[in-house]
């Protein structure tokens, strides 16, 4: 025996994986843009010779970072890849490259044979990623529960 269902609420029902969609997407734009506000102030100042280049070339995007990038992290607003909303994902990058042509935000960052380490960028992300998940399951949460 199947149960039938009004029109009206099988609509609702329909518009639960776009509501939560659009909540998530919502909530991990904020983050990053967050986080993207806070790595600019704090990456180091005088990592270059203009001091400023790392800062400049901090940024977020849905997806995979511009070619040549460091991915700094991505958000998700799901844990499981098979969970369609878990397909939602922002990657933080910074994109600076030296004179020749190579990106450094990682050699800053982690440091080399001749400069210790600036980290800049995880202690950042660890600062955030709570917060982050905690409005992304928030929204998720509110958005099933306004289309119930």
């Amino acid at each position: 025996m199947m149960v039938q269902v009004s029109p009206e609420f099988r609509a609702r029902i329909d518009a639960i994986p776009d509501a939560v969609r659009e909540a998530a997407a919502r909530e991990l734009e904020r983050g990053a843009e967050e986080m993207v506000q806070e790595l600019r102030r704090v990456a180091p100042y005088d990592a270059e010779p203009d001091g400023r280049h790392i800062r400049e070339n901090i940024g977020w995007t849905w997806g995979d970072a511009p070619a040549g990038s460091f991915t700094m992290a991505q958000i998700r607003s799901g844990p499981d890849a098979g969970v369609e909303y878990a397909a939602l994902s922002i990657t933080i990058y910074a994109n600076p490259k030296d004179a020749k042509g190579r990106p450094y935000a990682s050699w800053v960052e982690f440091g080399t044979k001749r400069s210790g380490a600036r980290p800049f960028f995880w202690p950042v992300y660890r600062k955030h990623r709570r917060r982050i998940r905690s409005r992304v399951l928030k929204a998720i949460r509110e958005a099933i529960k306004s289309h119930g």
